[in-house]
């Protein structure tokens, strides 16, 4: 079966309604106001509400079985790798000193 081949669309373009046409209602005809260009060196100003600190500790008690446990994300990545570390540079601070020995027995 072969691919049929579809019609393109020669000069077609969007239709814009007049502000005269009859369709438009009153409120709808009025040209639309220009919106004020923003300074892009002035500093954006937001309130964002403060959270009670007595809400630290508050959490939502009807959380599933996985999640019966809070954990602080951040202090764990942070330990895990200050633990990784540690030992990371006592390898290479081994595998360093191996080094120095092949070339030692070499000369």
């Amino acid at each position: 079966m072969g691919k049929q081949k579809k019609t393109r669309k020669y000069a077609t373009m969007k239709r814009m309604l007049s502000l005269r046409d009859q369709r438009l209602k009153e409120k709808d005809r009025l040209k639309p106001k220009k919106k004020e260009k923003k300074v892009p060196s002035v500093l954006k100003e937001r309130e964002v509400p403060q959270h009670a600190s007595c809400l630290f500790f508050q959490y939502n008690t009807q959380l599933g079985p996985p999640y019966h446990i809070l954990v602080d994300t951040n202090f764990v990545n942070f330990s895990f790798f200050s633990f990784f570390f540690k030992f990371l540079f006592i390898y290479d601070s081994h595998r360093e000193r191996e080094r120095e020995r092949e070339r030692e027995a070499e000369t």
